[in-house]
């Protein structure tokens, strides 16, 4: 399945894709489509689908990346 990024340029990143976070997108999926579900049962509606995620009560540990350059050429290296 391709993962297309969604900054320019746009790539597939399907191989950076591991064990543990092909779990964390077929989880996710499966609450998107529950959702979808429970919308054409008229449970749910679209803006349930939409609600921010919670990411830093979602996940005990991610990974922070700050970038810092002297001046705008140096962000292009």
């Amino acid at each position: 399945m391709p993962i297309i990024t969604p900054a320019y340029p746009c790539m597939n990143s399907g191989y950076n894709v591991s064990t543990s976070t092909l779990r964390v997108m077929r989880e996710q999926f499966q609450f998107g489509n529950k959702i979808c579900e429970e919308i054409e049962l008229n449970k749910s509606q679209w803006k349930d689908l939409f609600e921010p995620c919670m990411f830093f009560k979602s996940y005990k540990n991610y990974l922070q990346v700050d970038i810092v350059a002297a001046d705008v050429d140096g962000l292009h290296a």
